[in-house]
């Protein structure tokens, strides 16, 4: 048998403030998907990555070693079941 590492290694909590249709979004496809609604916000923030301008944007900032160690580290972070906390206010 291999050993079981823990699913979540650094967990972060912040706070956003959301439309009720993007929670209802995030709400309905959490549902669906069977994953947490965490999990699916940090999976969605994690495909911004695919955007390559950004990603030339974040290695050509001047000062980028924290962003090296935290963003662009060898190995992938699994995804956490509550690293966010969102918080959502109906607009008046």
């Amino acid at each position: 048998m291999k050993p079981i590492k823990p699913k979540y290694t650094s967990l972060v909590k912040a706070e956003f403030n959301i439309s009720d249709r993007s929670k209802e979004i995030i709400k309905q496809y959490a549902n669906y998907t069977k994953f947490s609604e965490s999990e699916i916000v940090d999976r969605l923030i994690t495909e911004i990555m695919d955007d390559t301008d950004f990603v030339i944007h974040l290695k050509e900032k001047r000062y980028n070693r924290k962003i090296n160690n935290i963003i662009f580290q060898n190995t992938p972070e699994p995804v956490s079941a509550a690293p966010t906390v969102i918080s959502y206010v109906k607009a008046d």
